[in-house]
């Protein structure tokens, strides 16, 4: 993760907190990282409670929030199905060899077979997943849910990506506050952004999000101060077999890559102060369940959420968006909806 902003009395020492806080943040949480909470988790055997961290359990209580909220949408525990589509680290940043029994050789080239996309469907009942305190510990417990294919074992796998930068976004932003920074903006990977109050010229966000049918253009500029912003997309991390796309979200109910018009969503929670964190962690998780959402189902959560929202859509040959912002300007050429 990096951190970018604008430099103007920025203290060193506020940097280098940040930095310390997101390697903190990685070391604990990330599915990657030997020994982390996380990746504790996903070793472990099925019916098991597993001691965590404070802050890996105000996570993840957070994670279960936006995923009720999200009636399933937003689902941290798709790690498997994530990596039997060909889209977790060890396709996207090594030379990929096959290792595991539903790897294929060539995966952008060949589809999974259906009993792996169906078994590790099966096990992805996050709403299972408890959480637990005695004495001062945090515990996690592991559902007993499991699927045996072709004598292998598997059981669920999570993987906190979708949820972690908002998170870590909103801790950047309280660093800020600490040393009296006004001004500037934090980017976690492009996707999870918080702007501070105003830019170096004192005066609101003029921000334009990307056209996700030309990455060198903007399809929405939108106006947007003190806030939390986060945009998901299938136009990044995708393959195309045989005329069709797969990207890398996963549909939680079907267990395949989205099949719908959407072609980026971005979701817009301004600060709060008290619940900063909740709300932060909320953009990356809503704008990852928007994309997986029908258009009516998503403007009825919009609303019932009371968030700003931008969804691009493709119809046909017509591309279109809808936002329920009537202060945005549409910049490429879309259709309002």
């Amino acid at each position: 993760m990096n951190v970018s902003y604008d430099k103007n009395t920025v203290i060193e020492a506020c940097w280098g907190q940040a930095q310390s806080a997101l390697y903190s943040l990685e070391k604990t949480l990330s599915v990657y990282k030997e020994d982390s909470d996380i990746d504790k988790f996903n070793k472990a055997d099925k019916d098991t409670t597993i001691e965590i961290s404070k802050i890996t359990y105000d996570i993840l209580d957070m994670t279960k929030k936006a995923y009720e909220n999200t009636n399933g949408a937003y689902n941290p525990a798709l790690y498997l199905l994530s990596d039997l589509w060909g889209f977790t680290d060890r396709f996207i940043n090594t030379t990929y060899v096959p290792a595991k029994p539903y790897d294929r050789e060539n995966p952008k080239e060949q589809l999974p077979e259906t009993k792996y996309i169906e078994g590790f469907l099966s096990i992805s009942d996050f709403s299972q997943v408890t959480l637990s305190e005695a004495d001062g510990k945090y515990y996690v417990y592991k559902p007993n849910q499991s699927i045996t294919i072709d004598g292998v074992e598997y059981t669920m796998q999570l993987d906190l990506g979708g949820i972690v930068k908002g998170y870590a976004a909103a801790g950047l932003t309280e660093l800020c506050r600490r040393y009296s920074i006004e001004y500037g903006y934090i980017t976690l990977g492009s996707s999870s952004l918080s702007l501070l109050e105003r830019n170096k010229k004192g005066q609101v966000w003029d921000l334009k999000l990307k056209d996700p049918k030309d990455s060198q253009n903007y399809y929405m500029q939108v106006s947007l101060t003190s806030a939390y912003v986060s945009t998901s997309g299938n136009y990044e991390q995708y393959y195309e077999l045989n005329g069709k796309r797969y990207c890398h979200i996963i549909n939680p109910y079907t267990g395949y890559p989205i099949e719908n018009n959407n072609l980026s969503a971005t979701c817009v929670i301004p600060f709060d102060g008290e619940n900063d964190y909740l709300y932060a962690s909320y953009t990356d998780a809503y704008s990852t369940a928007l994309m997986v959402m029908d258009l009516d189902t998503a403007k009825e959560f919009i609303s019932k959420n009371n968030f700003k929202a931008y969804i691009a859509l493709k119809d046909g040959d017509i591309y279109k968006v809808y936002t329920n912002d009537v202060n945005a300007k549409i910049l490429a050429n879309y259709e309002a909806i």
